[in-house]
C-alpha cells in the first residue's frame, strides 16, 4: 500500500504569551507535524503522526473525533468517513504551551461496511485476519476457528476440514459474517531450491536480462534482498494452492491476493508483484519458464528491491510441486 505525507509548519512562538520564555529547552525555530496514511484516504482510515518536539517538551493531540493522544508521536483510525479538524499542541518542560499546529482530514466513504478474511498458512499452522474490512466503527471484529474465538495470531492446524469465520455487529446492530472452509494437508519444503532460485533471479538481473529480447548482456539491475516477510507471504500462497488444489494468483480458498496476505502480517508494501509455477522440479526449469512469461518476466526485471521465494510438495494435488515468488517494494 502507498502512503502518502503531509506536513504542517507553525512558528514555535505562536502560543508564547508576554513575559513567557523557553528558558527550560530549545523551542524548535519551526513546530513540524508530519503525517502519512494510506492512498486513497478511505475509511477506515490509519493516520501516523510525529513531530520534532524537543527533549523534554510534550505533545497533546486531538483529532476531531473525540479522541485525543500525547507524545510526540501518534497513530489514530478514522472509522467513519467525514470532515475532522485536528491538532496538535506543544508544551514546554514547565507544562506551558508554546506552539500549535492544526489542520483537517477529509476521510472518504469507502462503500458498504463488508468484512475481509484472510488465511496466512504456514507449515502446520494457519492465521486469521480481518486485516481489510470495511467497519465504520471500532467495535470488535470476532474471528474463530472451528468454532472458538481466536485471536489473530498463527495457530497450529492438523490435517483435515477447518472452517474460519469473522464476525461484527455494527453500531445499528447489524451482524455481518464470512466464513470460509479450507483443508489442511501435509506438505514438504525444500529451503535448497528455494535459495536456489533466488540466487537464479539475482544473476538474471545482474546479468541485464531483456525480456523482449530474451538475451541477458544488457542494463545490469541490482540484486534483491530476500527477506523474512517476503518469504511468509510466499510461503503461505504455496501452501495455499498446494493444500487447496488450485493454480491462481488469486486464493480460491478466501479470494486474497498476495497483497491481502502482505497485509495481513502487518506489512503494506509500496508495490508487490506474485510469479507462480507448478510441476517443475528445479530452479533452473521454474526460471526457464519465468524469463519467457511475459508479465512474470517483467516482475523478474521489475523496479523492486525485495525478494521472497516458496516451494511446496503436495503429492496428491495435481501439479504435485508449487512454487511462488514475491517481489515488493520498498
Amino acid at each position: 500500500m502507498a502512503w502518502h505525507g503531509r506536513r504542517l509548519l507553525v512558528l514555535a512562538c505562536a502560543l508564547l504569551a508576554a513575559g513567557v520564555t523557553a528558558a527550560h529547552g530549545q523551542v524548535p525555530a519551526e513546530f513540524k507535524v508530519d503525517y502519512q496514511f494510506a492512498r486513497g484516504g478511505k475509511a477506515p482510515l490509519l493516520v501516523e503522526f510525529r513531530t520534532n518536539a524537543p527533549r523534554g517538551y510534550a505533545v497533546k493531540w486531538t483529532f476531531g473525533d473525540g479522541a485525543t493522544a500525547t507524545g510526540t508521536k501518534a497513530a489514530h483510525v478514522y472509522y467513519a468517513p467525514g470532515v475532522y479538524p485536528f491538532a496538535a499542541t506543544l508544551y514546554d518542560e514547565a507544562g506551558r504551551p508554546v506552539s500549535r499546529a492544526q489542520g483537517e482530514f477529509v476521510v472518504k466513504w469507502n462503500g458498504e461496511e463488508e468484512l475481509a478474511l484472510t488465511l496466512v498458512f504456514g507449515e502446520g499452522t494457519v492465521l486469521l485476519s480481518s486485516h481489510g474490512s470495511v467497519v465504520y466503527s471500532n467495535y470488535p471484529v470476532t474471528l474463530t476457528l472451528d468454532g472458538k474465538d481466536v485471536q489473530a495470531l498463527p495457530l497450529a492446524v492438523s490435517p483435515g476440514v477447518h472452517e474460519a469465520q469473522v464476525r461484527f455487529t455494527s453500531a445499528g446492530g447489524e451482524v455481518l459474517s464470512k466464513t470460509v472452509e479450507f483443508t489442511v494437508r501435509p506438505a514438504e519444503t525444500d529451503l535448497t531450491l528455494e535459495q536456489r532460485l533466488i540466487h537464479l533471479i539475482n544473476n538474471a538481473r545482474l546479468d541485464g536480462w531483456d525480456c523482449a529480447e530474451q538475451t541477458g548482456g544488457h542494463r545490469p539491475l541490482p540484486p534483491l534482498t530476500p527477506t523474512v516477510m517476503n518469504n511468509m507471504v510466499a510461503r503461505s500462497r504455496a501452501l495455499d494452492m498446494a493444500q487447496g488444489d488450485f493454480f491462481k494468483v488469486v486464493s480460491d480458498t478466501d479470494g486474497s491476493t498476495a497483497l491481502n496476505t502482505a497485509g495481513a502480517l502487518g506489512y503494506q508494501p509500496e508495490a508487490i508483484a506474485t510469479t507462480i509455477a507448478a510441476g517443475q522440479r528445479s530452479a533452473e526449469e521454474v526460471m526457464a519458464a519465468i524469463t519467457k512469461a511475459g508479465s512474470f518476466c517483467d516482475s523478474l526485471t521489475g523496479d523492486y528491491g525485495s525478494v521472497g521465494v516458496a516451494y511446496v510438495e503436495q503429492p496428491d494435488s495435481r501439479y504435485g510441486r508449487y512454487w511462488t515468488v514475491v517481489y515488493t517494494r520498498p
